[in-house]
């Protein structure tokens, strides 16, 4: 999956110190904050840091990972707090009732959707209660719907909460993205950018990138069909409350969630999916909808897992399968490059002046010099337990929403 910019703090200069002895010659590029999920919780680190700037073993980040939500169960309620992980600021705290879990998070953590704590959808799937809160939501909004629903996304007004209605209830089989108005409590549908009313459709999602902004929710889903399994890429514009389909090339990202990527440039103008099973990647424009090209790319690999990341001065993006780690141009979609990592990689960031790449390894990070392609060295994190997923990236899907396979 994509990444987003990174913070800019001071500390690189402590991270080859500690990687490697003071007799080392700085690395060009200044210092960035990692955002990794871990076997731990939720851990930012400063590059070269003793300790993590911020570790929860309970959190969930908004979109960009500026801001983070905290959580903490009590008796009969759930505490929240959101909290600035790069100086570790309170912003602010609620109490709701009830034990809950947070689902959705607003970019800046204005608005935060809770759901029951538990596995939802295998218990009353045929009824739905969403809790809202936020900065400014001074008591907890609670709405019961009829019907089994999952909150997606917050319109960027937070005036609406775009949901996904799984019909029929109890053994789903098809998919609506309809919008919540949060003022009435009423559940209205979503129109296509060209006004056409999105239906129930069939597909399982795989997987799910926000742009940079925040205007926009890519979630890539594969469907059977009587001609064949095809995968298209579905579009929610939360600035403008539409949904759209692009179907991507027959064929193409089809090996589910642990070998497709999402990568969203830094302008928000391109879209780039990565085929693992395939070798491929497609760059889609996301403007005008549409797929723009297609070109092979050598992602093969013994190992699983596949992510993309666009470099901050969109010129290239990088790809990982397994433990190959690529570098390609967004000009004609060529390698630029490649590395061969020790162990299966769980994530990249890109440093924020796109000199420096750090990949996430299961108990390390390896730094890698994007214009000369060296290998600059490997340093361990400490007190985050394994790296699961390095990067600012979106939430995994839930295991109910990937485990619906829809057939024709």
């Amino acid at each position: 999956m994509g990444r987003r910019p990174v913070l800019l703090v001071p500390g690189l200069m402590a991270l080859i110190l500690a990687g490697c002895g003071a007799a080392e010659r700085p690395l060009a590029g200044g210092g960035d904050l990692l955002y990794m999920r871990t076997s731990t919780g939720l851990a930012l680190v400063e590059a070269g840091g003793a300790a993590p700037t911020f570790h929860s073993v309970s959190a969930e980040p908004a979109p960009d990972w500026a801001t983070v939500v905290k959580t903490d169960l009590e008796d009969s309620s759930t505490n929240l707090t959101a909290v600035d992980p790069a100086t570790g600021e309170s912003l602010w705290a609620r109490t709701v009732p009830g034990h809950l879990r947070v689902k959705v998070v607003s970019p800046g953590a204005e608005f935060v959707a809770l759901v029951p704590a538990g596995r939802r959808y295998y218990a009353r799937p045929d009824q739905t209660r969403f809790t809202i809160t936020g900065q400014d939501i001074a008591n907890p909004q609670t709405i019961s719907l009829d019907g089994n629903f999952e909150p997606e996304a917050f319109s960027t007004d937070g005036r609406s909460l775009f949901v996904v209605h799984y019909l029929p209830a109890g053994d789903p089989t098809h998919y609506q993205v309809r919008r919540l108005d949060l003022e009435t409590g009423r559940v209205n549908d979503v129109f296509s950018v060209d006004k056409e009313l999105q239906e129930a459709m069939r597909g399982t999602a795989r997987v799910q990138e926000m742009s940079p902004d925040g205007t926009r929710l890519y979630t890539l889903y594969t469907v059977n069909t009587p001609h064949g399994r095809h995968a298209f890429i579905h579009v929610l514009s939360l600035d403008e409350l539409w949904a759209h389909c692009i179907d991507l090339p027959p064929g193409f990202a089809m090996g589910g969630d642990k070998r497709t990527a999402l990568g969203v440039s830094p302008e928000g103008d391109r879209v780039y999916v990565a085929d693992g099973d395939e070798g491929a990647v497609a760059e889609v424009d996301a403007k005008r909808l549409r797929v723009l090209r297609t070109a092979p790319l050598d992602l093969t690999s013994a190992w699983t897992g596949t992510d993309v990341t666009v470099a901050p001065d969109d010129a290239s993006f990088f790809v990982t399968n397994g433990r190959r780690v690529m570098a390609a141009s967004t000009e004609d979609l060529t390698e630029i490059r490649s590395w061969e990592m020790p162990d299966k990689v769980t994530g990249m960031q890109v440093g924020s002046d796109g000199k420096l790449l750090y990949v996430g390894l299961r108990g390390e990070i390896a730094l890698l010099n994007t214009e000369t392609g060296a290998h600059l060295r490997t340093v361990s994190p400490s007190g985050v337990g394994s790296i699961q997923q390095l990067g600012p990236v979106t939430r995994g899907l839930d295991p109910a929403r990937t485990e619906i396979v829809c057939g024709c």
